[in-house]
């Protein structure tokens, strides 16, 4: 909000400390990563008032770029009724522990929508404090699996790795035979679906030889996930060798070999029923 977007009205004093802190917040901010569909905990911790530690205590958790309310406790309750609806049912806080100084916020389910900056607001008769956790949300992704489009011998045939339900966009790559690096011939695709996690299918051309080594790479940063999975495919294309000409050859001599053996099948069964009419 810019300093055009304030006017004189009245604000309650707990939305004023708010917005007071949001001002004091500097320095570098501390990252921590939840898994998608797991509970995480965003620390935080103040210095509790030695008598009374929870009489004057003010704690509000918000988004820091849009100041929406995540949980807030005051009076010596709970307060929900301003609560962002997309947090309704997901949020704890350790109110056994508050008069220790423990202000953590537990966050259940985790959501790709949840990434962002959260402000942890804490005031009591003698101290105020800040700070700042900024949350990001990854998902690992599925052990890869392998299909190959061999194709013909004329051409190239194609390899293909695909992987699903990851987030964020993974870094993928290519190696051959010798550590070296052959991404740029590889073609990756990416795609989301309903949830917002990534699907991926990367395929490399190949051409059928004795044997070719490759082996591919994806990495997760974020969440620390890094797979190499070596292939090796070995095949051959003995029959690319075998002219136009051979391959009519073959077609004639496989035809007269059939109509022999079908003729040599009649002739016996033929025989088979002559003799059994003379004994009868």
């Amino acid at each position: 909000m810019s300093e055009g977007d304030f006017h004189s009205f009245w604000l309650p004093p707990i939305f004023i400390l708010q917005l007071t802190l949001l001002s004091l917040v500097r320095g570098s901010v501390p990252v921590i990563v939840a898994e998608f569909g797991r509970d995480v905990t965003i620390p935080c911790t103040f210095q509790p008032d030695r008598d009374s530690p929870l009489r004057y205590l003010v704690l509000t958790w918000q988004l820091s770029a849009s100041a929406r309310v995540t949980h807030s406790y005051y009076y010596q309750t709970e307060q929900l009724a301003q609560q962002d609806p997309m947090f309704h049912n997901r949020t704890q806080l350790f109110v056994q522990e508050l008069a220790q100084g423990n202000a953590s916020l537990r966050l259940r389910a985790v959501r790709l929508e949840d990434q962002a900056d959260y402000l942890c607001s804490v005031s009591t008769m003698l101290h105020r404090s800040s700070h700042t956790v900024s949350l990001r949300v990854a998902a690992p992704y599925s052990e890869p699996k392998v299909t190959f489009d061999l194709g013909n011998c004329s051409g190239p045939g194609l390899v293909n790795v695909s992987s699903s339900g990851g987030y964020p966009k993974p870094e993928v790559g290519w190696i051959a035979a010798g550590w070296n690096n052959v991404t740029k011939e590889s073609r990756t695709a990416f795609w989301t679906g309903r949830r917002g996690l990534y699907s991926i299918i990367s395929s490399i051309p190949i051409r059928l030889g004795p044997a070719s080594n490759y082996t591919f790479v994806l990495e997760n940063p974020l969440l620390g996930q890094h797979m190499v999975r070596p292939l090796a495919i070995v095949g051959s294309c003995q029959g690319e060798a075998i002219s136009p000409g051979h391959r009519l050859h073959l077609c004639y001599g496989l035809t007269v070999a059939v109509l022999v053996t079908i003729s040599l099948c009649l002739g016996y069964f033929l025989l088979q029923s002559h003799r059994k009419s003379r004994r009868n």
